[in-house]
């Protein structure tokens, strides 16, 4: 894995690790579905999905998003 690579995933988790504490102050669908629109536009579907993961909501509108 390149340091470019390497940089984004940091990233991706950097941007899914502070959308669930946005989350836990404001529990909203609109906030879910934002959510979903960054990790589409960030990529790196299986670190979104690791930091959700006690979220089956979220895990289950992100393997959505992915799907289609």
């Amino acid at each position: 894995m390149n340091t470019l690579e390497e940089l984004n995933i940091k990233r991706a988790h950097r941007f899914a690790s502070d959308a669930k504490e946005r989350l836990k102050r404001s529990d909203t669908d609109d906030l879910r579905e934002q959510i979903v629109e960054t990790a589409r536009s960030c990529g790196h579907k299986d670190v979104w999905i690791s930091v959700f993961k006690d979220d089956n909501d979220m895990v289950a509108r992100l393997i959505y998003m992915y799907m289609f």
